[in-house]
């Protein structure tokens, strides 16, 4: 039957309540489906389900019912890896409850576009190797983004730390739910970085810095004079600024974006001299 995704859940606690859960679980596996009934119905049914041990393998309808595996968790009081796969829908990842905190790293669409196919040699390639299909990528894809999510930075960032921009030599920290940066040893110095400070801007996808204030300049049109300090403040498309908030603000899972747009606690904010822009202007206007 097309559009099934696999799973398999390995649960893991004290000796009491995976006896529970095997019991509960054995029972199913004999009729080879249904949902425990302390789940709500709203979840997906598990189906040609089996079990053994303290592992349970079943199918889905084209996503992984994780509700129904944490509903499961939660009512014995136990933790849990949960692997899942549907490569037709693109779908694969993991879920886990440690100590009673749930994480889950899967693969979006955008993760699976990093695989590029080369005509050539008829292949697929990412990071310099070759791949046979995206079936085959597909894993490794999934390996990169365990491997990022269970760094160090993002373990912080996932923890509340935010990360940080150096502007000209100057520390800010990044506070992207609420679209600006702050001089992090003077918290009342804010740069605002959302639509509103845009609107300001003229909608120029661009700001003027004052590296002496350390202040955004009112970039308007109508703007005569410039600071002797002043320069175009390049930033980071909000993807690599912050991917844990962006993931947060879009309603997807923290760890999704951290394939497209790596996390970087500390970032350098490009910076372009008047003088530069002028002069291309100047080129632009002569021709050349």
């Amino acid at each position: 039957m097309a559009n099934l995704c696999w799973n398999m859940v390995t649960f893991r606690g004290a000796e009491a309540n995976l006896s529970q859960m095997r019991t509960c679980f054995s029972e199913l596996a004999q009729k080879g489906y249904g949902l425990p009934e302390f789940v709500g119905k709203e979840c997906g049914v598990f189906f040609d389900l089996s079990q053994k041990n303290d592992t349970i393998t079943y199918h889905s309808r084209y996503n992984p019912n994780l509700n129904a595996v944490a509903q499961t968790a939660e009512h014995f009081g136990l933790d849990y890896t949960h692997s899942f796969n549907e490569f037709n829908m693109g779908v694969m990842g993991e879920a886990n409850r440690v100590n009673g905190d749930y994480s889950i790293t899967r693969l979006i669409g955008q993760d699976i576009n990093l695989g590029i196919y080369d005509p050539a040699c008829d292949h697929i390639t990412y990071n310099g190797q070759f791949y046979d299909t995206i079936y085959d990528l597909m894993p490794v894809l999934l390996a990169d983004k365990k491997a990022l999510a269970e760094s160090e930075p993002v373990k912080e960032r996932l923890s509340g730390k935010l990360p940080h921009l150096d502007i000209a030599g100057i520390d800010f920290t990044i506070d992207w739910q609420n679209k600006r940066l702050i001089k992090t040893d003077s918290p009342d110095n804010i740069l605002e970085i959302g639509e509103d400070a845009l609107k300001k801007n003229g909608n120029e996808l661009f700001f003027l810095y004052d590296r002496n204030t350390h202040k955004l300049i009112n970039g308007n049109p109508a703007i005569h004079s410039l600071p002797q300090e002043a320069c175009m403040l390049d930033l980071p498309y909000q993807g690599y600024l912050d991917p844990v908030a962006l993931a947060r603000e879009t309603d997807m899972y923290d760890t999704d974006f951290l394939l497209v747009y790596p996390y970087h606690k500390h970032q350098v904010a490009g910076i372009v001299e008047i003088s530069e822009i002028l002069n291309q202007q100047a080129s632009r206007q002569r021709g050349v």
